[in-house]
Parts: structure tokens; C-alpha cells; sequence
């Protein structure tokens, strides 16, 4: 009787790990796509500042301190467009609303805080690395 019991213990939880991890594949598709996006946003971000650099640079001989200055002031405006309309599309996920929000709430967080964060570093440290590497690109050329 014993060895029954066992063997169907072993069954029951080969079958919760099967769950478990069946749970954590459905997950890892919930959490990658948030991800993705941050990411995507955040690089195009920092592109269209540094085009508009470059941009600057070659057409109007500006150096790349003001070209960078330059390129921050203009694309301000659509920069903030973009992370405030993916900011605020997170805010419910990131309150809880909606059915199974409890589940999806830690997500929109990290969703909501990453785009803050990575905001503020990109209209920061973007100009700060583009006038570093121009600054080495000039003294190397």
C-alpha cells in the first residue's frame, strides 16, 4: 500500500512540474514583449537624437556639442510623445485593472519604472557619450 502511495506521489508531482513549468513558458512570452518594446523605444529615442546630430554637424559645420544640443531641444518634444503614450497605455496594467491584474501588475511596474528610467538616462547620458566619442573621433582623426 505504501509503495502506491508513493508512486502516486511521484506521478502527482511530475505533473505539478509539468505545470509549473508549462506557467513559466506563458509567462516568459507575457514578460518578453514589454521588454521588447522598452528596449525598441528607448533606442529609437537615442537614434533620432544622434541623427539629428550628425545631421547638424555635416550640413551646417556645427560642432558636436552644439549639434547635440541642438538635436536634444528639437526631438524633445516627439521623444516625450512616444514614452508618454507607451507610459500611459502601462499605467492600467501597472495599477491592476482588469481580470488576473493582481498577476500582471509587478510587469506593468517594471514596465512603467524602466521607461522613467530609461528616459532620463537617455536625455541624459546620450548627449554625454556622443560629445565623448566626438570628442575621441577628432583627436584619432
Amino acid at each position: 500500500m505504501r509503495r502506491a502511495r508513493d508512486v502516486q506521489s511521484v506521478r502527482c508531482g511530475e505533473q505539478r512540474r509539468r505545470e509549473i513549468h508549462l506557467r513559466l513558458q506563458r509567462r516568459g512570452l507575457q514578460i518578453a514583449n514589454p521588454l521588447v518594446m522598452l528596449i525598441g523605444i528607448v533606442k529609437k529615442n537615442a537614434i533620432m537624437q544622434i541623427d539629428f546630430a550628425l545631421e547638424a554637424e555635416r550640413r551646417h559645420d556645427k560642432t558636436p556639442t552644439e549639434a547635440i544640443y541642438e538635436g536634444c531641444l528639437i526631438r524633445f518634444r516627439p521623444i516625450m510623445m512616444t514614452t508618454m503614450a507607451a507610459l500611459l497605455g502601462a499605467v492600467p496594467m501597472a495599477l491592476g485593472f482588469g481580470a488576473g491584474g493582481e498577476g500582471r501588475r509587478p510587469l506593468g511596474l517594471a514596465v512603467v519604472g524602466g521607461l522613467l528610467v530609461s528616459q532620463f538616462i537617455m536625455l541624459y547620458l546620450t548627449p554625454v557619450v556622443y560629445t565623448y566619442m566626438a570628442g575621441k573621433a577628432g583627436r584619432a582623426g
